[in-house]
């Protein structure tokens, strides 16, 4: 039997006494782990414990979610009006991620497809996988979009870096 060493035990354990890691039982339940994670992540470096931490709690979302929130075969369409939707985003605040405003409406309408180019922009703007933005039939299995927030916006409508 090999025996685990968990790295940075107080940090770790800090998290643990403030959010136990247990199934999540619930959408409280689920937003108080969302807290934690938002919070995790927006860190600029994480203690070895507490990248262990978040790897679990993670771990405990998305079991939670694909149990309770499964995600059929949305469209590539489908799963960007959900993100914009969910980020309060409107067509004119992505439209420098498309060659042109009338492709992203194309695109939302179902009338065109997302070239490999956009697909790979939306997801670096999102943070999200490029395979969410894959037709169902290419994506076997459809991870529901984590609930992120954007990163905040110049004033020029481009993303702020850092």
């Amino acid at each position: 039997m090999t025996s685990y060493v968990l790295e940075d035990k107080d940090a770790y354990l800090a998290l643990v006494d403030r959010f136990p890691l247990v199934p999540i039982h619930g959408e409280r339940h689920l937003n108080q782990a969302i807290t934690i994670i938002d919070e995790l992540t927006g860190r600029e470096a994480l203690a070895p414990g507490e990248e262990q931490y978040l790897e679990v709690l993670s771990d405990l979302i998305e079991r939670y979610e694909e149990e309770r929130h499964p995600i059929g075969g949305a469209s590539p369409a489908e799963t960007l009006r959900f993100l914009m939707e969910s980020n309060g985003l409107r067509q004119a605040d992505l439209a420098h991620l498309f060659s042109s405003k009338s492709n992203l409406s194309e695109v939302l309408a179902g009338r065109r497809g997302l070239s490999q180019a956009q697909m790979v922009r939306l997801a670096e703007y999102f943070r999200v996988s490029p395979a969410l933005f894959l037709p169902a039939s290419s994506n076997t299995r459809r991870i529901a979009p984590r609930r992120t927030s954007v990163p905040a916006r110049a004033p020029s409508g481009r993303r702020r870096s850092g």
